[in-house]
């Protein structure tokens, strides 16, 4: 149901909500940050992070937040839109806009598959070669770090966050389109999108199964995914993953 939801909001509004200005029309001269500098501002916010890893896992694993009801089900809706949720709606997104023949909401439900699957892969070779080992698996330890040991041992797949990377990606492959479009619908899109990643962040450690860390670099590899997708793109008109994609 609740991926369901999700996926309606970002489906139903009308056409008209979503079309902004054209990608020919905009400002081509508009200055964005480039991919290595949100990369790296990213990167300063693991390392920041990454001292408070053990004080934040104290805290969100105390008995106080873990009786929470509301805490519960906020973690437990995080979790499920961080998998399979963000998975299924940039899927339901694409093929229901292609059955309906909307080739706005059909590109946006691509990119954010090929977000998912860029940012999948990034994140599913770090955690192997990274090793870190989980909070349940050494609670003590955040610093408990092997290299290659994550490959074959789900325990020592701590960094990154694939539920945060997902979240993230989803999120990103959406929004940066539309702001490059200057698009109305960023007024309500950008803030649903992106609480729903940073409740699937927090989701994941008060489970217990991530560092706040390995949280924040998630969400770096599934945001840079997003934008190195769209501007990937709009470099590449017409490339062959359209063809594929959109069916042109």
């Amino acid at each position: 149901i609740r991926v369901v939801a999700g996926f309606a909001l970002v489906l139903l509004p009308a056409p008209s909500a979503l079309r902004g200005q054209s990608l020919a029309s905009a400002d081509s001269t508009a200055r964005r940050p480039s991919i290595p500098t949100i990369s790296l501002f990213f990167a300063v916010g693991a390392l920041a992070a990454a001292p408070a890893d053990l004080s934040w896992y104290h805290a969100v694993r105390s008995s106080g937040p873990q009786r929470s009801i509301a805490l519960r089900d906020a973690a437990r809706a995080g979790d499920t839109w961080g998998s399979p949720g963000a998975i299924y709606a940039a899927g339901a997104l694409w093929l229901g806009a292609r059955v309906v023949h909307d080739s706005l909401r059909t590109r946006l439900g691509a990119r954010a598959l090929e977000a998912l699957m860029l940012s999948g892969t990034i994140t599913g070779t770090i955690k192997g070669l990274a090793g870190r080992a989980r909070p349940y698996a050494d609670s003590a330890r955040p610093s408990d770090w092997a290299l290659g040991r994550g490959i074959h041992n789900a325990a020592f797949q701590s960094f990154p966050s694939g539920h945060a990377t997902a979240a993230f990606a989803f999120a990103s492959a959406i929004m940066a389109p539309l702001s490059r479009d200057r698009s109305p619908a960023m007024s309500w899109a950008g803030p649903l999108l992106y609480s729903l990643a940073a409740v699937a962040a927090f989701a994941r450690t008060y489970d217990g199964v991530h560092w706040l860390s390995d949280v924040v670099a998630g969400a770096e590899v599934g945001t840079v995914s997003g934008l190195a997708v769209t501007r990937w793109h709009d470099a590449h008109p017409g490339s062959w993953i359209d063809k594929i994609l959109l069916g042109r």
